[in-house]
């Protein structure tokens, strides 16, 4: 549904402009507390990725700017990719932190680069 703009079967579960606030960031710059740049949107951050940010990188890999997503405890994740129109998730049951664990990274890298 998200990777579809918001909308689902034929049905708009979010409507066009909340989906461009959701696309769009609002926040720029390092956050207070991840050592990162996030790009907050509604909640929402920006897709993280090996290739992002990296002017050599084949753009058939790289995530669209206006992809989002959330990072959760323990390295779980969700994200979309609007300009693909596609998404991702990963959930596991492994007591871990995304900073000693990078699957959420390589698969993201994988789901990209398929």
């Amino acid at each position: 549904m998200l990777a579809n703009g918001g909308i689902w079967q034929g049905k708009t579960l979010i409507d066009s402009a909340t989906f461009e606030q959701l696309s769009t960031p609002q926040v720029e710059g390092l956050d207070a507390v991840m050592p990162a740049a996030m790009k907050w949107r509604l909640g929402y951050h920006r897709l993280f990725s090996l290739y992002a940010n990296n002017e050599d990188t084949d753009k058939r890999i790289s995530p669209a700017l206006s992809g989002f997503g959330h990072m959760g405890y323990n390295g779980s994740v969700a994200w979309c990719d609007p300009e693909r129109q596609l998404s991702f998730a990963f959930i596991h049951n492994f007591d871990t932190t995304m900073l000693n664990d990078v699957r959420q990274f390589a698969l993201t890298e994988a789901v990209l680069s398929w």
